[in-house]
């Protein structure tokens, strides 16, 4: 009786021992195949993409128009949220100034813009 347990388990472990060989080769055939895909990106040089300040010049067609409306028209997809934080901030100015979303725009009035 001993030793058919011995030799129970011994075939037993001869399977456990050739399953881990089989699960060892899959990995190592896995590993081969799919190489690390991590890669280093350098940052792009600072001055190619570094945004600028745009000035625009208002002209009789969009005078009389609230600034606020203005911008929603002319810089599409910027929620308006936004737009009245950055009027807050001074990044969008007139004439050198700052202004309130509720200014109207005159004729020649230039319009900065800060990226």
């Amino acid at each position: 009786m001993k030793e058919r347990n011995k030799k129970a388990v011994m075939h037993q472990n001869k399977k456990q021992s050739e399953s881990i060989k089989e699960n060892k080769s899959r990995f190592d055939k896995a590993k081969q195949r799919r190489p690390n895909k991590a890669k280093v990106i350098e940052a792009p040089d600072t001055d190619t993409i570094k945004p600028k300040v745009r000035f625009i010049t208002i002209d009789t067609e969009d005078a009389g128009q609230r600034i606020d409306n203005f911008l929603l028209r002319t810089l599409k997809g910027v929620p308006k949220s936004h737009l009245y934080r950055l009027m807050r901030k001074g990044e969008i100015r007139v004439n050198k100034k700052r202004v309130k979303p509720i200014y109207k725009l005159m004729n020649e009035d230039v319009l900065r813009i800060a990226p």
